[in-house]
């Protein structure tokens, strides 16, 4: 058959983001009515939560050596593609491998990116008139208002992650090509 590339691959991540986007598009409207609807307590509860989780997550990502934090991901890749081929032989397993080795580490500006998002989230939900439009604001242009340096890592990473995947994909024996096949029909 014909073998796939990174650009397909890069081509079907698109199709699944405009997706992504679209349903949170559509939910945005039912999460705004939300958050007008709690109490300045539940709001305070709330970021008090996410400050939770972002010190929860630098704690368990930014203390990672680089051999532990490239072992995560690898087995990361790794279980992600046997959803949905099953087990992979010793070279698709390296081939993987040698992808991750490849990466760019980012958990730095991935945890940098999103305490920049939840101080402008924090400052939005003071719910001062116009609020839902900042959020809306916020959301539409995040892409001008993400970090350069998060940008670049995470499309560094992805490059090298869909050349990984085409090549696995493309070297998929019969019992992989089935369960892959019925993954996607599902």
């Amino acid at each position: 058959g014909q073998q796939l590339t990174g650009d397909d691959i890069a081509a079907i991540y698109e199709v699944i983001q405009a997706g992504w986007l679209r349903l949170e598009a559509k939910s945005l409207d039912w999460l705004l009515t939300m958050g007008a609807s709690l109490s300045d307590r539940q709001v305070t509860d709330m970021m008090a939560h996410l400050e939770e989780q972002q010190q929860d997550y630098e704690k368990e990502y930014l203390g990672r050596s680089e051999r532990k934090y490239r072992k995560e991901t690898d087995d990361r890749l790794l279980d992600s593609m046997q959803d949905y081929l099953g087990r992979l032989d010793k070279s698709q397993r390296n081939r993987l491998r040698e992808a991750t080795t490849n990466l760019q580490r980012s958990d730095n500006v991935w945890l940098e990116e999103r305490a920049a998002w939840l101080e402008r989230l924090t400052l939005i939900m003071r719910r001062e008139p116009g609020w839902q439009q900042q959020i809306r604001d916020a959301i539409a242009n995040r892409d001008e208002t993400t970090a350069q340096a998060y940008q670049e890592t995470f499309w560094h990473n992805m490059e090298i992650i869909f050349s990984a995947i085409a090549d696995v994909l493309n070297s998929r024996n019969a019992k992989q090509d089935k369960r892959l096949r019925n993954e996607l029909s599902d």
